[in-house]
């Protein structure tokens, strides 16, 4: 992942002044959406997965769909490297 942001600051698609930084943070993004998701297959897994269901809809007023989770991850990714809309990606 540091390889692909180093890529991307080199082209000037991102602007991230501190990759390992932004490595972490995206690798914390993920777990988090992976504990998230996981099925409770261990003893005393059901329970906090619960609990952090319940959390995650008094947040959000509501479930959160899968779709607009994704969005979202993606956006703040892309906010944390620092990216920078080509012309194609902009909107006229």
């Amino acid at each position: 992942m540091a390889a692909i942001i180093e890529r991307g600051n080199a082209l000037g698609t991102f602007a991230c002044a501190e990759p390992w930084i932004a490595v972490s943070a995206l690798g914390g993004m993920g777990m988090r959406v992976a504990w998230w998701f996981r099925a409770p297959d261990r003893a005393g897994d059901e329970g906090s997965l619960r609990a952090y269901a319940k959390a995650a809809e008094w947040f959000t007023g509501g479930r959160v769909a899968l779709d607009r989770l994704a969005d979202a991850y993606a956006e703040y990714a892309l906010r944390i490297v620092g990216h920078r809309a080509s012309e194609k990606e902009s909107p006229e």
